[in-house]
């Protein structure tokens, strides 16, 4: 028999709050065996665990799209971006990255894959915004290698 896995849905976005439990219980039915949950922000990736810890066919991957990286996540949800320095922003993606390795060290096998991660460079007008998406893709790949974990 097929085995067939979704290899990436966002099943912790809150359009699916209403009717999350049916959908999943609707995928085994159908012999679905697997979803991959993509985390997107440092914000969502508890969603995303607590989700994959509460359905058995529900796995983990963590990561930051560029579109969540600092400071660009502020234009893209259309919040009000404080005033904060380069070095701040430095210091908040450096946290996220090193959070993201510690929950890959302890969600190990939860945890299937890095991302949803990559270069968006629609959003990064400027060679320095792309050189940030650029780092920031290079050090996920760099965590993707060292854990030996697909990319997404």
């Amino acid at each position: 028999m097929i085995q067939l896995i979704d290899s990436h849905c966002h099943l912790d976005f809150a359009c699916f709050d209403t009717d999350r439990a049916a959908l999943i219980h609707r995928l085994q039915q159908t012999g679905m065996t697997g979803v991959v949950a993509p985390g997107v922000s440092f914000d969502n990736w508890p969603s995303v665990l607590a989700l994959a810890a509460e359905h058995s066919m529900v796995y983990a991957a963590l990561g930051i799209h560029p579109c969540f990286i600092e400071p660009f996540n502020h234009q893209i949800n259309n919040q009000p971006h404080h005033q904060t320095n380069n070095q701040t922003h430095q210091q908040a993606n450096k946290q996220h990255l090193d959070e993201l390795a510690a929950l890959i060290k302890v969600h190990r096998g939860t945890i299937v894959a890095i991302g949803e991660c990559g270069l968006d460079f629609v959003v990064a007008d400027n060679e320095e915004k792309r050189r940030v998406q650029l780092d920031f893709f290079t050090a996920q790949l760099a965590m993707a290698k060292q854990f030996q974990l697909p990319v997404i």
